[in-house]
Parts: C-alpha cells; sequence; structure tokens
C-alpha cells in the first residue's frame, strides 16, 4: 500500500495520536523534523502551526499538506511521526511498505541558515529548558533587543515555538 493511501485509510488515527495529549509538541516536533530534511518550506510551516488555531486544524492542515506533495512526502512523515511519538501510539498505522526515511535523503552542501533548519529539532529539544538563559545571553551580546525577547515570551508560545 502507498504511503498515501495509508495516510488517507489512517487519518483519523493520525490525527488522534498527534493531538490526543492536548498539546502541539508532538505535531510542532514532527514540522520541525521535515522542514529540517527541507520536506517543508518556512511558509509551509507557517501555514501549518498557526497560533490560535485549533490543534487538530493544524494537524489537518499538515496531513492535507503532506497528502499533497505525494509518496514520499508522507513516508518522510511517517518516518518522523514514528521517531516522535511514544511505541504504543505510533505502531497502529504504520507499513513496513511505507517508502523513505529522514536518513536517508542526500544531504547536499549547506548555507548556515539552511544548517540551522536541519539541527532545528535538536536545537528545540535542547532548549527547552534553558529559554530565559538563552535570552539574556542574546540581549547581553547585542544579537537581541529587550523587545525581541517580550516577543518570544508572550504566553501563547509553546516551548517548541520558543
Amino acid at each position: 500500500m502507498l504511503a498515501q493511501e495509508i495516510l488517507l485509510k489512517r487519518r483519523a488515527e493520525i490525527l488522534h495520536a498527534l493531538c490526543s495529549s492536548g498539546s502541539g509538541e508532538h505535531l510542532e516536533r514532527v514540522v520541525d523534523m521535515l522542514l529540517a530534511q527541507g520536506e517543508l518550506g518556512w511558509e509551509d510551516y507557517q501555514n501549518v502551526v498557526v497560533p490560535g488555531r485549533a490543534l487538530y486544524s493544524n494537524a489537518r492542515q499538515l496531513l492535507d499538506l503532506v497528502y499533497t506533495k505525494g509518496a514520499d512526502s508522507c513516508g518522510l512523515f511517517f518516518s518522523a511521526v514514528k521517531q516522535v511519538l511514544p511505541e504504543a501510539q505510533g505502531t497502529g498505522f504504520f507499513s513496513s511498505q511505507c517508502p523513505s526515511s529522514l536518513d536517508d535523503r542526500v544531504k547536499p552542501q549547506r548555507t548556515a541558515t539552511e544548517d540551522l533548519l536541519t539541527q532545528r529539532p535538536s536545537l528545540v529539544c535542547k532548549l527547552q529548558g534553558c529559554i530565559d538563559g538563552v535570552l539574556g545571553a542574546l540581549v547581553e551580546s547585542g544579537h537581541f533587543s529587550s523587545t525581541d525577547c517580550d516577543g518570544v515570551q508572550l504566553p501563547i508560545h509553546t516551548p517548541s515555538q520558543q
């Protein structure tokens, strides 16, 4: 079965797995991984992770986007979900027939910005517990203003968005 068919057939289960915790963390981590691999562009990211929109709506937007990008994108999506979701949640809708892996992609020469996007998922995990310290260091070094810090620390942001 093609990855696109699996995505359609198991859509409700996938949505539930990504959103059942009530937190956007699972969805955001999957989107971060797809962004880091170049499967999603920054504009795609902003269209999927919309602050103030319901979590299920954001997840549906991601599934629609991945589906329209084709079977390879669906395969990469499943690979990202396998890495993000706990074993019990993620195994029900995956198949050995799902193509691709996030690690199978050829990595061309990249710019510093592309490297930052590639490393974004791991950086988010490392920074989640020390946002205040990082922001303080950025202000002290002159790379951030206090206004920039206030924007990052808005209560509407989840830890991944910060």
